[in-house]
């Protein structure tokens, strides 16, 4: 009798890797269940994203579901507790995590209808803290997200001792770094877990704050940043002045500005500094300083209010002075009128992703409902929830429902895509129904307006109004990538329809909407047929 092939080490790790890959949740434990090799290799895979959720376990928590909540909870503390005390820790890269305000307790209105409700703040308060004291055995993370209410100095300090931390989103309403010292001397970490702080490894850094980033960091502790994304900051100045001594800056993003916030016209900026940067997201005045003369490609313009179209091409011709193409162009909203986009168009004929937000100059009220009062319900009465939960931190997994644990796999639900017939696009008959989205489709159609001819993304965003109708947001897909073969990303109004061409065909998707096929010319009869 011939010997079995020895096929799982005569295959390289990497096929093997790459075909389980492949395979769905469901598969891969059926294969963990037989097969020592996949449990060899995976090992490290396993460990190496954590999550730790315990905001949403706990803002999602009623008076009919605690009980649950609680057990979650228990579960992520008997996890934690596990991890820190196995030789897994060094195998974890990447860590996002996300803790809620300790105030969340006292804002709960239904504490007193749960008599034992304090068990669930018990166990909150041992997820926090086991959490805070085993963090620092996690030195080999490369990214960590964490939002949490307020940093402390001993957690500042551990986030400071990650040797190898290349990207953080730090989400925080409070930073206190403290004295370096001092904080090194009360860290909540144990002996074996850190080294001593040394300068940030950080290339990407995600702060909620402009504060965390003055207050936090220098510039010469920050020597790698190649990416900054800052939600929020009270003034633009600081922050430039700032980010002109990272020299290996590649990107920066600033999402939001104070409205009370005056910024200059424009912040000089040296020639030398910021050699390799290419992108900018955030408000005109950060635009303008550091677009000219630069090789930056992409531009996303952010602003609350609605821009006027002179200051608009003002700032699109500081852009186009860039030492490269630029072919990403996004401007905050406005209602541009044809001149202006073609004057825009002449400026930037390279673009290949072009969103314009659009502001619609017409006014559309919703539709009104009728409410009817009939008098004020009854209030239902109030019992008190005695159940107790019964926990052992050994039994924590072993109280799943069968549907959990089951391997049927479930079939996948077909995707519905139905025939679009591409005709001449018209604007809706209704002036009602009439958005400025239409108009500016209509230039195109009729030729007034052509846009660049590699446009690969074309996205018109329609600010503070209803949505276009399905039908005619069809038609106006059906109408632009007509035009524009190398279309491959179309909207025409709310940020929540984008429409995405899937492969060469004319199938186009878009998330929470059922799927379209551009049927045309010579296609029609087979569709009829």
């Amino acid at each position: 009798m011939h010997k079995p092939f020895d096929y799982l080490h005569r295959v390289p790790a990497e096929i093997w890797t790459a075909c389980w890959a492949l395979c769905s949740l469901r598969q891969l434990r059926r294969i963990s269940v037989v097969c020592h090799l996949f449990r060899s290799l995976s090992l490290p895979f396993l460990f190496r994203h954590q999550t730790l959720d315990l905001a949403t376990v706990m803002d999602r928590a009623r008076p009919d579901n605690w009980v649950d909540h609680f057990h979650h909870a228990h579960r992520m503390a008997v996890r934690l507790d596990c991890l820190a005390a196995s030789s897994f820790p060094t195998l974890v890269r990447s860590w996002r995590v996300s803790l809620p305000s300790p105030q969340l307790r006292i804002w709960l209105s239904w504490r007193f209808r749960i008599k034992h409700l304090g068990l669930l703040d018990e166990m909150y308060d041992r997820v926090m803290t086991t959490f805070f004291t085993t963090f620092g055995l996690y030195r080999n993370i490369s990214s960590l997200h964490i939002a949490i209410d307020f940093v402390d100095a001993a957690l500042w300090e551990t986030l400071r001792c990650l040797p190898l931390l290349e990207t953080l989103h730090l989400y925080a309403s409070g930073l206190d770094v403290g004295d370096p010292v001092i904080a090194a001397s009360e860290s909540r970490h144990d002996d074996r877990a850190l080294p001593a702080a040394s300068p940030w490894m950080l290339r990407r850094l995600h702060l909620a704050d402009g504060h965390h980033l003055l207050t936090g960091f220098s510039a010469g502790e920050l020597p790698h940043l190649m990416h900054l994304s800052i939600e929020y900051v009270d003034a633009i100045a600081p922050v430039v002045r700032f980010v002109e001594q990272c020299p290996r800056l590649e990107s920066i993003g600033v999402h939001c500005l104070s409205r009370q916030s005056s910024p200059p016209w424009v912040i000089d900026v040296p020639l030398r500094s910021l050699p390799l940067l290419h992108t900018i997201v955030g408000p005109p005045c950060l635009v303008r300083s550091l677009a000219p003369n630069r090789r930056v490609h992409t531009v996303r313009v952010v602003s609350e209010k609605t821009a006027s179209l002179d200051d608009l091409i003002s700032l699109c011709t500081d852009i186009s002075r860039s030492t490269v193409p630029v072919n990403t162009l996004a401007l905050p909203p406005s209602t541009p009128t044809i001149e202006f986009l073609r004057r825009l168009i002449l400026l930037h004929p390279d673009v290949r992703e072009l969103c314009l937000g659009i502001v619609n100059p017409r006014h559309m009220e919703p539709l009104s409902v009728c409410h009817y009062h009939t008098g004020t319900p009854p209030k239902p009465e109030c019992t008190v929830d005695e159940r107790v939960p019964f926990f052992c931190d050994a039994e924590a997994f072993t109280c799943f429902s069968g549907q959990e644990l089951s391997d049927d796999e479930a079939e996948d639900v077909p995707i519905s895509i139905d025939d679009v017939v591409a005709t001449e696009f018209r604007i809706s008959s209704e002036p009602w129904l009439r958005h400025y989205i239409e108009d500016i489709i209509m230039w195109i159609c009729d030729g007034l307006l052509h846009l660049p001819p590699n446009i690969e993304s074309f996205r018109l965003e329609l600010q503070y109004h209803t949505d276009l109708l399905l039908a005619q947001q069809h038609n106006a897909l059906a109408a632009l990538s007509g035009r524009y073969p190398l279309l491959r990303e179309v909207q025409v109004g709310r940020s929540d329809t984008i429409w995405r061409r899937e492969g060469s065909k004319e199938i186009w998707k878009a998330e929470g909407k059922f799927a379209v096929r551009i049927v045309r010319g010579r296609d029609r009869g087979s569709v009829e047929d």
